[in-house]
């Protein structure tokens, strides 16, 4: 509806208006120099996911400190957690004092 008022001035009345939004432009521009439009949207400004630390549980048999496959073995997968059935990182293993990047089970 707007547009075809719009189109249905004459280019004078259009004009008009054009001017405005000139001498409006001017003025944003000398109160706010350095503005940008990009100075409203959030860009790099993600937060940062922190890493959860893992306390080690402490459990009468050594188990804990095995992965699924050392555990319960080969023979025995559907007892591994999903992670390790997709050979990812074990979220049963408890590690103390390293960042857990070492790779015992690249068989």
């Amino acid at each position: 509806i707007l547009g075809r008022r719009w189109h249905s001035l004459t280019r004078e009345e259009q004009a008009k208006y054009y001017e405005k939004a000139r001498q409006e432009r001017q003025l944003h521009m000398e109160l706010y120099p350095g503005w940008s439009a990009r100075d409203n949207y959030g860009y790099g400004a993600k937060k940062k996911k922190r890493k959860k630390e893992r306390v080690p549980i402490s459990d009468s048999g050594g188990n804990s400190m095995k992965k699924c496959r050392a555990r319960y073995g080969l023979d025995q997968q559907s007892q591994w957690c999903k992670p390790c059935r997709r050979k990812k990182k074990c979220i049963r293993y408890m590690e103390c004092g390293d960042d857990g990047n070492q790779s015992e089970d690249n068989l």
